[in-house]
């Protein structure tokens, strides 16, 4: 069985905690400069908690690839359930900026999935899985859906494109 967990470097994930990065470090050196060492490394714990919190939360979410079944553990907060979809009727994968979608034959979608893997999870999962796998995301994902998709990974080579990440 293969576990992928989910990926932290993704645009969501990292822009805020970019932010939240730049916010603390600022507000730490201006409580060292006026003489409040406590209250500046309270400052510095900040992206350390909220680190933890994400790590607490995203637990119990993995995609889980078996000999028959392809599942999708989503935590079940936010209203997100669990979710499977049988191996061999998953044709092709496409990675969308806001869902993943496994399809089937007549191209329809079987499982759609909250997009908490990076494409390169997604390109490991193609090639487990022995399908094609299509990204529909531009400018590092943070633009919106392109209508076609751009071929990622490939079956009948096995080779993978280059990806901008």
């Amino acid at each position: 069985m293969t576990v992928i967990k989910p990926g932290w470097w993704r645009p969501i994930v990292m822009i805020p905690m970019g932010f939240v990065l730049c916010l603390s470090i600022a507000l730490a050196v201006s409580k060292f400069a006026v003489d409040q060492p406590g209250q500046a490394v309270v400052a510095l714990m900040i992206p350390v908690v909220i680190c933890l919190i994400m790590g607490f939360r995203t637990r119990s979410v993995r995609l889980e690839i078996s000999e028959s079944v392809v599942r999708a553990k989503q935590g079940h907060w936010r209203g997100h359930p669990d979710k499977q979809a049988l191996r061999s009727e998953i044709t092709s994968i496409h990675y969308f900026p806001r869902i993943i979608s496994f399809r089937g034959l007549d191209n329809k979608p079987i499982m759609m999935i909250d997009p908490n893997y990076t494409v390169r999870q997604m390109v490991r999962v193609a090639s487990v899985l022995g399908v094609r796998m299509y990204d529909h995301t531009r400018w590092l994902g943070m633009r919106k859906t392109v209508n076609t998709g751009r071929l990622v990974y490939q079956l009948e080579s096995g080779t993978v494109a280059k990806t901008p990440e």
